[in-house]
């Protein structure tokens, strides 16, 4: 038998095919360990900084190799208590980076956020998978990683609103502070509710209501870290014609955006325009005229909102008469053919025995009186507003009352008007006689009587009584 030389070619499987080492031996993570491969001379490191971190965390990634083989990398992250590593959100190159034996460093950036979200988490496992051309690196994993994220909320406006003391009326100053950490300038929105849920825009007015000669408004208004005190005038009236209970609400805009509102507690309004006891008062009575048909009296508002005069009566007693029992011995029903007569805060109303300018002497007249109505120099006043359609004056009610009697050292001359001290506009000293003097000013004259000589203040402040 001749001998015969035989090659025996072995191939080594194992279970799953067969395997070929010239990239390494990996598991599905990469992982290298416990096989003495080409990659196992090559080695990774992964350093964070130590302590809670939070949003962006810098990593720090040192690549050491025998040959400086090329690498390129995976990061890898994982919540607490889970096995399920997925990319992780990280900027920096992460191919194509050179190695030397002795290791060369590269600093990324994890975004924490982008991955875990706002959320605490002490056991979180950071993962670093390397491949060069021998194949897999030894992987490197990281647990126990602190990761601490809170929502950064953005600077926004806060309102601190101030509720208006006492009962308002009219016009009514809101007080209030704007802070903002970045102090941007920003806008306003005003609403106000009578029934403290649903809000409507509220009328706002440009006006100096601190003083310090600046138109206040709801636009381009300043804010600062510390808060910056503002006002704005609300014109209650053209929103709320009676009296309620109300509440102002302010939202404070800036970028197109409503970042705050605030509101008052309810305050009492007062603009029901059907005046009050110690509304309206007497300001001038000329008695003596010169003129056929020159008789006026002068009433004005001491309200802070507008007032309704229809319906009021004025009313004479004679000397000796009780106004609170003896009928009076002339009245005047204040009745406006539209049936409204507006006054204004502030603001006079004339009513006189005629309106044509050329019997009165130039007098321009709210509503006259024609002949029903009397005045003597020697007589009590009432202003009275009625109390309902039957002209009972049992129902009336009595708004003011003056007696300007002689015996008590009233001085009433003709061609010159009594009239109040401009001091004396309230609602207590109008009926003291010490208040009272005759007009020093002529009335000024008209194309219709151009020789006026008569002397009072008709719709205008009074003189001053020395």
């Amino acid at each position: 038998m001749n001998s015969q030389s035989t090659t025996l070619t072995i191939f080594l499987f194992l279970s799953g095919g067969l395997v070929a080492c010239t990239n390494g031996d990996k598991d599905t993570d990469g992982d290298d360990s416990g096989f003495e491969l080409p990659c196992s001379d090559a080695q990774a490191t992964l350093e964070i900084p130590a302590g809670t971190q939070s949003g962006d965390v810098p990593l720090t990634v040192t690549l050491a190799h025998p040959d400086s083989d090329t690498a390129r990398i995976e990061v890898k992250v994982a919540l607490a208590g889970s096995d399920q590593f997925d990319e992780a959100t990280v900027t920096g190159e992460l191919s194509e980076l050179a190695t030397s034996p002795e290791g060369t460093t590269y600093t990324l950036t994890w975004d924490s956020v982008a991955d875990l979200g706002y959320t605490d988490d002490d056991a979180v496992t950071l993962k670093l998978l390397t491949f060069s051309t021998c194949g897999a690196w030894e992987k490197v994993e990281l647990p126990g990683v602190s990761i601490h994220n809170e929502e950064e909320i953005a600077p926004t406006c806060a309102i601190d609103i101030t509720t208006p003391a006492e009962v308002q009326e009219g016009e009514v100053v809101v007080e209030f502070v704007l802070s903002h950490e970045e102090s941007p300038e920003v806008s306003l929105q005003a609403r106000y509710s009578t029934d403290g849920s649903n809000f409507s825009t509220a009328t706002i007015l440009t006006t100096d209501c601190d003083g310090d000669g600046d138109a206040d408004g709801l636009q381009d208004l300043a804010t600062s870290p510390e808060g910056t005190t503002h006002c704005l005038t609300w014109d209650s009236e053209a929103n709320v014609g009676d009296d309620e209970s109300v509440i102002v609400q302010l939202g404070c805009f800036y970028g197109g955006n409503e970042e705050a509102t605030a509101q008052t507690d309810a305050f009492d309004l007062h603009n029901d325009p059907t005046p009050d006891p110690g509304e309206v008062i007497i300001t001038e009575i000329m008695a003596g005229p010169s003129t056929p048909s020159g008789q006026y009296i002068e009433l004005y508002s001491l309200a802070g909102h507008t007032l309704d005069f229809n319906d009021l009566e004025i009313r004479r007693w004679d000397w000796g008469d009780d106004p609170d029992s003896d009928p009076s011995a002339s009245s005047y029903p204040i009745q406006d053919s539209s049936g409204t007569l507006l006054v204004a805060p502030g603001s006079y109303a004339i009513f006189a025995e005629s309106s044509d300018e050329r019997l009165n002497g130039c007098v321009d007249v709210d509503e006259d009186w024609g002949n029903q109505f009397v005045l003597n120099d020697d007589s009590v006043f009432r202003i009275m507003l009625s109390g309902g359609d039957d002209q009972s004056e049992s129902d009336d009610t009595v708004l003011g009352t003056i007696s300007m009697l002689l015996d008590d050292g009233w001085i009433l001359r003709n061609r010159r008007s009594l009239s109040l001290d401009p001091s004396a506009l309230n609602a207590v000293d109008w009926t003291d006689q010490s208040n009272w003097c005759n007009a020093s000013s002529t009335i000024p004259s008209c194309p219709d009587y151009p020789d006026q000589t008569d002397l009072g203040t008709p719709g205008a402040e009074n003189d001053t009584c020395n």
